[in-house]
């Protein structure tokens, strides 16, 4: 995401969330060049890129938020859209519209493999900031074939469920997240059959995790 022009020294936040834009760069390694592009060219905010490739079918996805109202996390009265676009051959798609009126998005993950990508996200349940035991996280699929499907939200308890990390290990979708204070991770998708990878976080910092996808298999960062 970038803001598409320089603002003056008396510019508001709601200045500058009008002109942020999804941004992007393309390099061309036999000339040792970048190309920058910009996909959006609005008034409004667009936010949060998640970038993915499928080696399988030779495709690129790109998704991220979109606020009307350019209300930063969004919220029931101020909803956000998903938006999305394909690489296709030399240059984006237009854009195009994943879902509406969707509340708060806190982060986003996204994974795309022969064919198939999920997007996962962290919403507030009640729309109060402030409360984070309705941390829930929703999901929704990705076929090439067919498009979107619909909505579902994957986890529904008392604690919190956020900072999700998706990604694929050898075909199939495996989710990692903080739940409440301990690291979890659900093969296929599997909340209910979910296991701990680590117990006890009670930093921060936990809330912050990446995991990293790596050929002989998943760190923890």
């Amino acid at each position: 995401e970038n803001v598409k022009e320089i603002l003056s020294d008396d510019a508001s936040l709601d200045d500058m969330l009008a002109k942020t834009e999804i941004a992007y760069a393309l390099y061309y390694p036999e000339e040792n060049r970048w190309q920058l592009g910009t996909l959006t060219d609005n008034t409004f905010l667009d936010r949060s890129p998640k970038l993915a490739v499928d080696n399988e079918t030779n495709s690129t996805l790109l998704i991220w938020v979109e606020n009307r109202q350019n209300d930063i996390l969004g919220s029931s009265e101020k909803p956000n859209e998903l938006k999305y676009s394909l690489w296709t051959e030399d240059k984006f798609s237009i854009p195009n519209n994943i879902s509406s009126n969707i509340g708060p998005i806190i982060k986003t993950s996204l994974a795309y493999n022969n064919g198939q990508a999920y997007l996962i996200w962290e919403s507030d349940e009640d729309n109060d900031l402030s409360t984070l035991e309705d941390r829930e996280l929703r999901k929704v699929k990705f076929i090439k074939t067919h498009g979107w499907e619909s909505i579902e939200l994957l986890t529904q308890n008392d604690v919190p469920d956020i900072n999700p990390q998706i990604m694929f290990k050898k075909n199939e979708p495996i989710l990692i997240w903080l739940k409440d204070n301990e690291i979890v991770m659900a093969k296929d998708l599997d909340i209910k059959g979910s296991s701990t990878v680590a117990k006890d976080m009670k930093s921060p910092g936990g809330m912050g995790f990446k995991a990293i996808d790596k050929p002989t298999g998943v760190t923890l960062v």
